[in-house]
Protein backbone atom coordinates (compact mmCIF):
# COMPACT_ATOMS: atom_id res chain seq x y z
CA UNK A 1 0.00 0.00 0.00
CA UNK A 2 2.84 2.31 0.85
CA UNK A 3 4.52 1.21 -2.47
CA UNK A 4 1.51 1.99 -4.18
CA UNK A 5 1.07 5.87 -2.76
CA UNK A 6 4.87 6.66 -3.22
CA UNK A 7 4.09 5.46 -6.90
CA UNK A 8 0.83 7.72 -7.02
CA UNK A 9 2.73 10.90 -5.49
CA UNK A 10 5.58 10.29 -7.93
CA UNK A 11 2.99 10.38 -11.18
CA UNK A 12 0.99 13.39 -9.95
CA UNK A 13 4.09 15.49 -8.95
CA UNK A 14 5.38 14.57 -12.63
CA UNK A 15 1.82 15.57 -14.14
CA UNK A 16 2.55 18.67 -12.02
CA UNK A 17 5.52 19.04 -13.25
CA UNK A 18 4.70 18.31 -16.87
CA UNK A 19 1.62 20.83 -16.77
CA UNK A 20 4.08 23.64 -15.17
CA UNK A 21 6.11 23.24 -17.93
CA UNK A 22 3.58 23.06 -20.71
CA UNK A 23 2.10 26.47 -19.23
CA UNK A 24 5.34 27.85 -19.18
CA UNK A 25 6.03 27.30 -22.89
CA UNK A 26 2.72 28.40 -23.75
CA UNK A 27 3.15 31.63 -21.80
CA UNK A 28 6.85 32.14 -23.76
CA UNK A 29 4.50 31.08 -27.32
CA UNK A 30 1.84 33.82 -26.31
CA UNK A 31 4.51 36.73 -25.29
CA UNK A 32 6.45 35.82 -28.98
CA UNK A 33 3.36 35.88 -30.80
CA UNK A 34 2.62 39.43 -28.70
CA UNK A 35 5.77 40.44 -30.08
CA UNK A 36 5.82 39.40 -33.87
CA UNK A 37 2.43 41.47 -33.86
CA UNK A 38 4.00 44.11 -32.58
CA UNK A 39 6.91 44.06 -34.83
CA UNK A 40 4.02 43.38 -38.03
CA UNK A 41 1.77 46.76 -36.42
CA UNK A 42 5.54 48.65 -36.77
CA UNK A 43 6.24 47.32 -40.14
CA UNK A 44 3.01 48.19 -41.79
CA UNK A 45 2.95 51.54 -40.10
CA UNK A 46 6.62 52.25 -41.63
CA UNK A 47 4.85 50.84 -44.73
CA UNK A 48 2.25 53.53 -44.61
CA UNK A 49 5.11 56.24 -43.69
CA UNK A 50 7.10 55.33 -46.80
CA UNK A 51 4.22 55.33 -49.37
CA UNK A 52 3.05 58.42 -47.80
CA UNK A 53 6.63 60.24 -48.43
CA UNK A 54 6.95 58.35 -51.90
CA UNK A 55 3.78 60.10 -52.96
CA UNK A 56 5.04 63.29 -52.35
CA UNK A 57 8.04 62.84 -53.84
CA UNK A 58 7.06 61.59 -56.47
CA UNK A 59 6.14 63.98 -59.97
CA UNK A 60 2.86 64.57 -61.35
CA UNK A 61 3.01 65.31 -65.06
CA UNK A 62 2.08 68.54 -65.88
CA UNK A 63 1.82 70.60 -69.71
CA UNK A 64 3.69 73.00 -70.58
CA UNK A 65 2.30 76.42 -71.28
CA UNK A 66 3.31 78.65 -74.38
CA UNK A 67 5.31 77.86 -77.41
CA UNK A 68 8.91 79.00 -76.70
CA UNK A 69 11.38 76.38 -75.29
CA UNK A 70 13.33 78.22 -72.13
CA UNK A 71 16.87 78.76 -71.51
CA UNK A 72 17.39 77.14 -68.71
CA UNK A 73 16.01 73.89 -70.44
CA UNK A 74 18.57 74.85 -73.24
CA UNK A 75 21.38 75.00 -70.24
CA UNK A 76 20.32 71.69 -68.74
CA UNK A 77 20.70 70.19 -72.59
CA UNK A 78 23.93 71.36 -72.72
CA UNK A 79 25.71 70.25 -69.20
CA UNK A 80 24.19 66.95 -69.93
CA UNK A 81 25.07 66.32 -73.69
CA UNK A 82 27.92 69.72 -74.08
CA UNK A 83 26.96 72.15 -76.46
CA UNK A 84 26.16 70.48 -80.11
CA UNK A 85 25.13 72.15 -82.53
CA UNK A 86 23.02 70.58 -84.64
CA UNK A 87 20.37 69.99 -81.78
CA UNK A 88 16.78 71.12 -82.91
CA UNK A 89 14.51 71.91 -80.07
CA UNK A 90 10.30 71.83 -80.45
CA UNK A 91 8.03 71.92 -77.36
CA UNK A 92 5.28 69.46 -77.07
CA UNK A 93 2.26 69.50 -74.35
CA UNK A 94 4.26 68.20 -71.66
CA UNK A 95 8.35 68.25 -72.77
CA UNK A 96 10.66 70.53 -74.35
CA UNK A 97 12.34 68.40 -76.99
CA UNK A 98 15.89 68.28 -78.02
CA UNK A 99 16.25 66.29 -81.25
CA UNK A 100 20.29 65.67 -82.35
CA UNK A 101 22.57 62.95 -82.93
CA UNK A 102 24.06 60.95 -80.11
CA UNK A 103 26.78 58.21 -80.92
CA UNK A 104 25.91 58.25 -84.42
CA UNK A 105 22.21 57.48 -83.48
CA UNK A 106 19.02 59.93 -83.87
CA UNK A 107 18.08 60.80 -80.49
CA UNK A 108 15.52 62.93 -78.65
CA UNK A 109 16.13 64.18 -74.66
CA UNK A 110 12.54 64.97 -73.05
CA UNK A 111 12.50 67.99 -70.67
CA UNK A 112 9.25 68.65 -67.96
CA UNK A 113 8.16 72.13 -66.42
CA UNK A 114 11.05 72.11 -64.27
CA UNK A 115 13.95 71.61 -66.89
CA UNK A 116 14.53 68.28 -65.79
CA UNK A 117 15.85 65.48 -68.22
CA UNK A 118 13.05 62.71 -67.82
CA UNK A 119 14.74 60.77 -70.43
CA UNK A 120 15.32 60.13 -74.18
CA UNK A 121 14.42 57.76 -76.86
CA UNK A 122 16.61 56.54 -79.77
CA UNK A 123 16.06 53.76 -82.47
CA UNK A 124 17.70 51.02 -82.33
CA UNK A 125 16.82 47.88 -83.96
CA UNK A 126 15.09 44.24 -83.27
CA UNK A 127 18.04 42.50 -82.34
CA UNK A 128 18.93 44.84 -79.63
CA UNK A 129 16.46 43.73 -77.48
CA UNK A 130 16.10 41.33 -74.85
CA UNK A 131 16.65 38.05 -76.22
CA UNK A 132 14.09 36.38 -74.27
CA UNK A 133 11.60 39.72 -75.81
CA UNK A 134 12.90 38.44 -79.32
CA UNK A 135 11.66 35.17 -79.11
CA UNK A 136 8.30 36.03 -77.89
CA UNK A 137 7.69 38.30 -80.49
CA UNK A 138 9.16 35.93 -83.30
CA UNK A 139 6.49 32.88 -81.74
CA UNK A 140 3.19 34.75 -80.62
CA UNK A 141 3.46 37.68 -83.55
CA UNK A 142 5.33 36.04 -85.96
CA UNK A 143 2.32 36.89 -88.95
CA UNK A 144 3.09 40.18 -88.51
CA UNK A 145 5.90 42.47 -89.97
CA UNK A 146 8.26 44.15 -87.52
CA UNK A 147 8.69 48.23 -88.14
CA UNK A 148 10.42 50.32 -86.05
CA UNK A 149 12.11 49.94 -82.56
CA UNK A 150 12.53 52.68 -80.21
CA UNK A 151 14.80 52.19 -77.11
CA UNK A 152 13.41 54.41 -74.10
CA UNK A 153 16.40 55.30 -71.41
CA UNK A 154 14.57 56.76 -68.29
CA UNK A 155 16.27 59.10 -65.84
CA UNK A 156 16.37 57.14 -62.86
CA UNK A 157 16.90 60.34 -60.48
CA UNK A 158 13.91 62.04 -61.62
CA UNK A 159 10.13 59.90 -60.46
CA UNK A 160 7.97 60.98 -63.38
CA UNK A 161 5.97 58.56 -65.53
CA UNK A 162 6.59 59.26 -69.71
CA UNK A 163 4.58 59.75 -72.16
CA UNK A 164 4.85 58.42 -75.78
CA UNK A 165 2.54 57.09 -78.56
CA UNK A 166 -0.07 59.31 -76.92
CA UNK A 167 0.09 57.53 -73.94
CA UNK A 168 1.36 57.60 -70.08
CA UNK A 169 3.36 54.70 -68.85
CA UNK A 170 5.53 54.35 -65.54
CA UNK A 171 9.00 55.39 -66.13
CA UNK A 172 11.63 52.84 -66.51
CA UNK A 173 13.85 51.71 -69.43
CA UNK A 174 11.22 50.05 -72.38
CA UNK A 175 11.49 48.99 -75.99
CA UNK A 176 8.94 49.65 -77.94
CA UNK A 177 8.21 47.51 -81.17
CA UNK A 178 6.04 48.70 -84.16
CA UNK A 179 4.31 45.68 -85.71
CA UNK A 180 1.94 45.87 -88.70
CA UNK A 181 -0.55 42.97 -90.47
CA UNK A 182 -2.66 44.02 -92.97
CA UNK A 183 -5.23 46.22 -90.95
CA UNK A 184 -3.62 45.78 -87.58
CA UNK A 185 -1.05 47.99 -86.10
CA UNK A 186 0.31 47.45 -83.13
CA UNK A 187 2.72 48.50 -80.02
CA UNK A 188 4.28 46.07 -78.24
CA UNK A 189 6.03 47.40 -74.68
CA UNK A 190 9.46 45.17 -73.97
CA UNK A 191 11.17 45.25 -70.77
CA UNK A 192 14.55 45.15 -69.52
CA UNK A 193 14.29 41.95 -68.60
CA UNK A 194 12.82 40.66 -72.22
CA UNK A 195 8.31 40.85 -70.91
CA UNK A 196 6.11 41.79 -73.61
CA UNK A 197 3.18 43.46 -73.15
CA UNK A 198 0.63 44.96 -75.86
CA UNK A 199 1.47 48.78 -75.06
CA UNK A 200 -0.94 50.44 -77.79
CA UNK A 201 -3.44 49.27 -81.21
CA UNK A 202 -2.85 52.08 -84.05
CA UNK A 203 -5.52 53.05 -86.66
CA UNK A 204 -4.51 52.59 -89.74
Amino acid sequence: MKKLMVLLMTFLFSISLVFAQTKEKVKVLIEAEERIEEEIKESKEELKKEQKELKVVKKELEMLEGSDVSNRVKESFNDEFGNNTDVVWERSDFYDVATFTKDGNNTKAYYDFDSELIGTTSYVTFADLPERGQEEINDKYKDYEIGKVIFYDDNESVDVDFFIFETQFKHEDSYFVELTKESSHIILKVGGEGDVSLFKNLKR
